[in-house]
């Protein structure tokens, strides 16, 4: 599992129900780990209500009256650290289903990538969004070596 998620950097290849099952499980787990955070942070509603509602400093204060700066502070490594690999871990399966397709994985990945961008600065962040599950759906449903480069008659 762990060779699927973040070896093969270079060569990995990933058919589509593999891909689709990795996809679900890093789901899964951005799931489990929000669900943790949220306990560790006390689940407490007035947090919730101020985060959500937009005061920084009530949000800011109650988290303070929970926790020490230094468990913050921990908390807010652990976040980038597991984001990060979090995040790794996706492009990589995306690149390796690209492989898989016939494409190059990371310049691929690449493209998308700067396409999304590009939606979201002229379009929004709606269309962008569509552009991704878009982009999902076609990892997900296009055939292993769909764009492998085909040989003539020698």
């Amino acid at each position: 599992m762990l060779t699927a998620l973040f070896g093969d950097v270079r060569d990995g290849r990933l058919q589509r129900l593999p891909y689709l099952g990795y996809c679900l499980l890093l789901l899964l787990l951005v799931f489990a780990i929000g669900v943790a955070f949220t306990v560790l942070l006390g689940g407490s509603e007035g947090l919730s209500e101020a985060i959500t509602g937009g005061d920084a400093e009530k949000a800011k204060e109650l988290l303070l009256q929970h926790l020490s700066s230094t468990a913050i502070s921990l908390l807010l490594v652990a976040t980038i650290v597991i984001g990060a690999a979090i995040s790794f871990a996706n492009i990589n399966l995306q690149a390796k289903r690209l492989r898989d397709m016939g494409l190059p994985g990371w310049l691929g990945v690449a493209a998308i990538f700067g396409l999304e961008l590009v939606i979201t600065a002229l379009v929004g962040n709606q269309t962008a969004s569509i552009f991704h599950l878009v982009t999902f759906l076609a990892l997900l449903l296009i055939p292993t070596a769909t764009f492998a480069g085909r040989r003539g008659p020698a």
